[in-house]
C-alpha cells in the first residue's frame, strides 16, 4: 500500500499484473500474515532494497514505509516535512497509474 502510494515501483516493470492480492495492505500488515504463515524470519524481516545500490528502499525513498502507512491513515499523524515529502512523492507518481491507451 505504502509503496503504491508514493510510486516507489517500476511502470511497466514490477508493477504489471493481473491481481495483486496484497496492494492494500502495509508492510505491517503483511509482516503479520507472514508471521502466521511461518515464513522464515530472515526473509520476513529482510531490510527492503533493490539489491543494487547498497541503499535500503527507506533510504532511496526518504522516508519510513511506517511514516507513509501513518499518513494514509491520517495525514495529520506525522510531522509537516514528512507529509511534505510523501505528498510530493505521490503527486509525482500519479502519472504511473495512467495507461496509455490507443486511439484510432
Amino acid at each position: 500500500k505504502c509503496e503504491l502510494y508514493v510510486g516507489y515501483f517500476t511502470k511497466g516493470g514490477d508493477s504489471v499484473h493481473d491481481i495483486s492480492p496484497i496492494a492494500d495492505l502495509t508492510v505491517d500488515e503483511v509482516i503479520a500474515i507472514g508471521e502466521e504463515l511461518k515464513v522464515p524470519k530472515e526473509i520476513l524481516y529482510r531490510t527492503p532494497s533493490d539489491g543494487l545500490s547498497g541503499l535500503s528502499d527507506e533510504d532511496k525513498l526518504g522516508v519510513k514505509y511506517s511514516d507513509i502507512a501513518k499518513y494514509i491513515e491520517d495525514k495529520n499523524s506525522v510531522p509537516k516535512e514528512v507529509a511534505d515529502k510523501i505528498e510530493k512523492l505521490h503527486k509525482n507518481s500519479l502519472h504511473k497509474f495512467n495507461i496509455p491507451t490507443y486511439k484510432k
